[in-house]
């Protein structure tokens, strides 16, 4: 297996040219500033979400129009993230 340095991480590939991150138990701490707009994109998806269901939770809001509220809220941002301004 041959280890090849991609932008300061150790990736392997192996012999069908599959790329595989570094070992799973690297404690390195990640850098934000790294992070992709896509990152941001896929990680406020579960926070809005989690977000909605807190407010619903605790206060009288049904569950299911917290849940649409915040669909809508994510709606520009799943367009962007795929229609816009696609990955790639």
């Amino acid at each position: 297996m041959e280890v090849v340095s991609v932008s300061g991480q150790h990736r392997r590939h192996s012999r069908h040219g599959i790329v595989r991150p570094g070992e799973p138990d690297d404690r390195r701490s990640r850098d934000v500033a790294g992070l992709s707009r896509y990152d941001v994109h896929l990680a406020s998806i579960p926070l809005v979400l989690l977000v909605a269901w807190a407010i619903a939770l605790v206060t009288s809001v049904p569950t299911h129009a917290a849940f649409a509220a915040a669909a809508l809220t994510l709606l520009p941002l799943i367009v962007d993230g795929l229609a816009v301004n696609p990955p790639g």
